[in-house]
């Protein structure tokens, strides 16, 4: 059914088109391209660590169906919620690129009447003025100078220019509460204390069919180590590193997530500590490896 939506809407809409869908659901498919379970009643009912160990039928052939289905909705600038009336397995695993890469959200409840269920979709969807309070199709084209750009994180797919080199983050729909983050790195042959400017253009699509196009620019000093380490926000930083460790990652063995995030606590230890010969940080970094553990 999405796959004869999606084929029809590219022929009537063409390309970068404010679409919104919604897909209701009560549980996996079980027929067609994407089937992720059979109506036999014989076969057990998966559980994560079976889809880790590679124990169940039709995962992967499900999955790759509906990752190449993201990408090109995402490159429509098309956004899709799935929204869920059980709160058993409906193939979320399969689906989660759906909702990464076209910045969708997830609604699940017991039942299409529940109070929750109702509710969250009523927020989701709430307008202001005839105004819907969300935006579609947004692009952040971004520009720099000193610094490089390296990408984005978070809901959202990479904005590639005509040589399929990435230029910024697009996201088919934003809340008034999303954030995105982006990483940016140094050039090696700055000088010291040397001005780096930042510049996002900003395009989106409102629910009035209105265009809107912003531009944000900000310079900051770069440069010394130590006047980085004094502006270093911790809690903004272990928001960002969170979001590297989950979005657009595999299923992984619990301690194979343990050891990712013991070498990136290593390496910020090496890359900031006060002294090679014993862990020091500065006061403005004391507690990030605290958020790490715990």
């Amino acid at each position: 059914m999405i796959k004869h939506w999606f084929n029809l809407s590219k022929k009537r809409f063409g390309i970068e088109n404010v679409l919104y869908i919604f897909l209701f659901t009560e549980g996996p498919i079980t027929f067609g391209p994407g089937i992720m379970a059979s109506l036999n009643l014989k076969e057990n009912i998966r559980s994560g660590n079976d889809i880790l160990r590679g124990k169940v039928k039709y995962v992967r052939e499900s999955k790759r169906y509906f990752d190449g289905l993201a990408k090109r909705m995402a490159n429509l600038g098309l956004s899709i919620d799935i929204l869920s009336a059980t709160l058993n397995d409906i193939g979320l695993y399969e689906m989660q690129s759906l909702k990464n890469l076209t910045s969708g959200l997830v609604i699940m409840a017991q039942d299409f009447d529940h109070d929750i269920f109702t509710t969250s979709c009523e927020k989701n969807v709430r307008s202001k003025n005839g105004v819907m309070e969300m935006i579609f199709n947004a692009k952040f084209k971004i520009q720099t100078k000193v610094l490089m750009y390296r990408s984005g994180i978070g809901l959202g797919s990479p904005l590639l220019n005509q040589k399929n080199e990435q230029i910024g983050w697009k996201l088919g729909s934003l809340h008034r509460n999303s954030n995105v983050g982006f990483i940016f790195d140094c050039k090696t042959n700055r000088r010291e204390d040397q001005v780096s400017y930042i510049q996002i253009i900003t395009q989106y699509q409102q629910s009035d069919r209105k265009l809107i196009t912003r531009v944000t620019t900000a310079a900051r000093v770069v440069g010394k180590l130590q006047k980085f380490k004094q502006g270093f926000d911790q809690e903004a930083a272990l928001i960002l590193q969170a979001r590297m460790f989950t979005f657009g990652t595999h299923l992984e063995e619990d301690l194979d997530l343990v050891r990712r995030i013991d070498r990136s606590l290593i390496h910020f230890v090496k890359k900031f500590g006060e002294s090679n010969n014993h862990l020091k940080l500065s006061s403005s970094m004391t507690l990030y490896p605290n958020f790490h553990t715990t």
